[in-house]
């Protein structure tokens, strides 16, 4: 197995939502573009739940 090198960031809390439609039984996804997806993938368009940062007030 050859050198491996990892590096981590504390970034603080995250949240993720998820909204639900129940007259149309279906979730909302957004869909974005992901770089490193682009050369491991079909497309680099992905498919993801909402979620973001926690700011400390």
């Amino acid at each position: 197995m050859g050198k491996y090198s990892a590096k981590f960031f504390e970034r603080g809390h995250a949240a993720v939502l998820l909204p639900y439609d129940p007259l149309r039984d279906e979730v909302v996804l957004i869909e974005q573009i992901r770089i490193p997806a682009y050369d491991s993938s079909v497309s680099p368009w992905l498919l993801e739940m909402v979620a973001g940062i926690i700011e400390a007030r």
